[in-house]
């Protein structure tokens, strides 16, 4: 999936994610080189729209995703320990099989107590 090089000059490169025409995560990442399942560690995606998007195994550890639109997103499996989820909207997300320990939730949309129970129960902290 990435097999080009980025273009040498930056004001190319960032022209090229500019005129996009998508929104989908997984299309922009490849346009920037960037391998979501390796490279979103640590990454603010505060507020970000990811509502729908397919983060099955995704590495997300520590990934600040406050207040992101993550309904109907598949999750399965995906590294979320140490993630801030707190506000995220999880309404419909798919979240089994993934790693918690130390992810932060609290007053998330769609959310169901059975759920936070198992989240709980995986080390995820749940306010």
């Amino acid at each position: 999936m990435y097999h080009h090089k980025p273009p040498s000059n930056s004001l190319d490169f960032i022209q090229q994610i500019v005129e996009a025409k998508t929104e989908q995560l997984t299309e922009l990442a490849e346009i920037a080189y960037i391998d979501p399942e390796e490279d979103l560690a640590g990454a603010n995606l505060r507020g970000v729209n990811l509502k729908g998007v397919d983060l099955n195994h995704a590495c997300l550890r520590g990934t600040n995703l406050r207040d992101a639109d993550l309904s109907e997103a598949n999750l399965r499996g995906a590294d979320l320990r140490g993630a801030d989820l707190r506000g995220a909207d999880l309404r419909g997300a798919d979240l089994h099989s993934t790693q918690m320990i130390g992810a932060r939730l609290g007053r998330n949309i769609g959310l169901l107590e059975k759920t936070k129970i198992d989240l709980r129960q995986r080390g995820a902290i749940v306010n």
